[in-house]
């Protein structure tokens, strides 16, 4: 499976949030604060069911 795109909707800090994924290595950088690790938590609660 290959994630072509996130998109979440209140999901902690991140109230509206949609990326396109290229293939192979995608990489998210920010800020403090801004959101990066609560991106992680998105896709882990999304695939596995926890974070």
């Amino acid at each position: 499976m290959r994630l072509r795109r996130i998109e979440l909707a209140g999901f902690g800090c991140l109230q509206s949030f949609q990326t396109d994924l290229a293939p192979g290595l995608n990489l998210f950088h920010g800020l403090n604060e801004a959101g990066k690790s609560t991106l992680q938590q998105a896709v882990l609660a999304l695939l596995y069911g926890f974070y």
